[in-house]
């Protein structure tokens, strides 16, 4: 199915797109929206850069296969960078070499390839524990938890002060990199904050709901969450000892 509106979640890694994910999906008119532009388990490709740049039309076709709801909505989610290079400025000239582009550049191409397209830009502000969390997971390699799944082997993460630092840099830096391109761009995207998501789901379901210009009942029902918190001890730990860590360092060059 073609999609007849689309949306972007543009963001950095570990910012809580799975838990805006599902708090799209549970109202069952925001279309399936998820990382389809990166790594799938399932062909064992990264979509973009396999079929993308050989196969345009099979690559658009996965795309709104797998980011379009039965009401005819796509939604996917767009990092800015990742590690050693730039995630989404790299997928733009990918796509603007596509033929449905018809040599259209920048944000003209997507909106040419995602009807009525819509940003949403979705940041946390404490970005210290967004970067415990992505240290952590690139250890463990459990990037979201489903309720009733069994987790029991995954890797014992260790503390390491140069990754979280790292990560704390990436970002920021994405941060930065997004708020240059909705300026440069003229774009004005509906605005997420993950502290305020993880206290308000349902509130925050439907206000982008409302964003998007799509109509719902008062009484829309949702579906049930199956999204586990990964944060624990673990995460409070490692952020206070490199809150410590790190105020030691910065005295000592102050000295």
């Amino acid at each position: 199915m073609n999609p007849e509106l689309c949306y972007l979640i543009c963001t950095t890694q570990r910012s809580g797109t799975h838990l805006l994910n599902e708090a799209l999906r549970t109202t069952g008119l925001a279309g399936t929206p998820g990382e389809w532009f990166e790594w799938d388990n399932e062909t064992e490709q990264n979509p973009i850069m396999d079929l993308g740049q050989t196969q345009p039309d099979e690559f658009l076709k996965y795309l709104y296969k797998k980011g379009t709801g039965s009401t005819g909505v796509f939604g996917c989610n767009v990092m800015w960078s990742g590690r050693n290079h730039n995630r989404f400025p790299e997928y733009i000239k990918i796509l603007e070499n596509f033929p449905i582009c018809e040599n259209r550049k920048g944000v003209d191409a997507l909106r040419k390839i995602f009807p009525q397209l819509h940003f949403i830009y979705l940041i946390r502000k404490n970005k210290l524990q967004q970067a415990v969390s992505h240290s952590k997971v690139l250890q463990t390699q459990v990037y979201h938890q489903w309720e009733g799944r069994d987790y029991q082997n995954a890797k014992e993460p260790e503390y390491n002060y140069y990754s979280i630092k790292t990560m704390l840099e990436y970002a920021i830096e994405g941060d930065n990199s997004w708020a240059k391109f909705f300026t440069e761009n003229d774009i004005e995207p509906f605005r997420i904050v993950y502290e305020e998501l993880a206290e308000s789901f349902e509130e925050t379901s439907l206000s982008v709901l409302d964003f998007l210009g799509i109509d719902y009942p008062e009484n829309l029902t949702f579906t049930p969450r199956i999204l586990v918190k990964q944060a624990n001890h673990i995460n409070n730990e490692w952020e206070q000892r490199f809150r410590a860590q790190f105020s030691k360092r910065a005295s000592k060059k102050s000295k």
